[in-house]
């Protein structure tokens, strides 16, 4: 929600002017959005479909995108001009957008390597799914951070958001799905799941299953000595999909750094504490691999402390 307090103040200042209806008038709501973005939620349904009144008020708050009239949410102008602003914004986005490669990399969420990448280790990220308008930022904020961190942005890091997702399993992330991310229980064809380059080494299919292709990642991660970084959100509970690709993991045999907290809403300063353990360990010559939880919320006094090690914990 935005910040209804300012735009009501505004409000009752044009109504002393004694016009009628203020949020259906257009020079008075562009001058409201170029000063706080959010007030496009309280715009007439004809200004919230106005690409010139969109465009100013994503511009000021990227997550006003949401309030924008649907086919808004799909142009592909406007949307660019909302993730500038605040990558995150790209969950409001309609149709394709939100697994297009050019807005993904404006919003800081894809996950090629850059020329930061210096480092021979891979990790692989285990996160809800932030791309949908029901879902937090939570996720897609803690992705622009690590690319922000001076020692995570040296990772190559497969982000699974920033793909899109086919699957064996209609329902994606039925526990009891036979398919296990592996060539011999996937349901799809094994042409679609791996691919051989020139080389004769096998590659990702681009048409792969989520469960093979997030497995296949993880075993990329074992053979370069890498890791993954799960992140449980403040509900303290993971995704149905974080589950499974926990089990993977332990049947993979890869280091997890499992993040847990009690923020609802992303900090840009914790970055630094999961940063500091993945640092921790290489130093430590990688001896530890053992599920590693890192607490990175608002200070160290949380009232469910998890020991430092081990999935068994209240």
């Amino acid at each position: 929600m935005g910040n209804t307090q300012g735009c009501a103040d505004g409000c009752f200042a044009f109504l002393q002017g004694k016009k009628k209806d203020p949020w259906a008038d257009k020079d008075y709501v562009l001058g409201r959005v170029q000063g706080n973005g959010s007030c496009l939620e309280d715009a007439s349904d004809i200004l919230k479909a106005d690409k010139e009144v969109v465009l100013a008020a994503v511009k000021n708050f990227g997550l006003a995108l949401e309030f924008a009239a649907e086919d808004l949410k799909a142009d592909t102008e406007v949307v660019l001009a909302a993730i500038k602003q605040n990558g995150s914004a790209l969950k409001f986005a309609k149709g394709d957008l939100t697994q297009d490669p050019a807005l993904l990399k404006a919003a800081g969420l894809w996950d090629a390597p850059d020329d930061n990448v210096v480092r021979s280790e891979k990790g692989i990220l285990s996160l809800k799914f932030s791309l949908s308008q029901e879902s937090t930022t939570y996720a897609s904020d803690f992705v622009q951070a690590l690319k922000r961190d001076p020692f995570l942005r040296q990772f190559e890091m497969h982000n699974p958001n920033a793909r899109c997702k086919k699957s064996c399993d209609p329902d994606y992330t039925t526990p009891e799905h036979p398919c296990k991310g592996t060539l011999k229980t996937c349901q799809l064809a094994e042409s679609k799941l791996v691919k051989k380059d020139t080389a004769g080494n096998k590659k990702l299919g681009e048409d792969a299953c989520w469960r093979f292709a997030f497995r296949f990642r993880q075993e990329e991660c074992l053979e370069t000595n890498g890791f993954m970084l799960q992140v449980e959100e403040e509900t303290g509970v993971l995704g149905p999909g974080q589950k499974l690709e926990a089990v993977w993991a332990k049947e993979v045999g890869i280091k997890v750094f499992r993040t847990y907290t009690d923020e609802i809403s992303w900090n840009w300063n914790r970055i630094e504490k999961i940063s500091q353990k993945v640092q921790e360990w290489y130093e430590s010559g990688c001896a530890n691999m053992d599920l590693e939880n890192v607490y990175i919320g608002e200070d160290d006094s949380h009232s469910k402390p998890r020991p430092p090690y081990g999935e068994d914990y209240a």
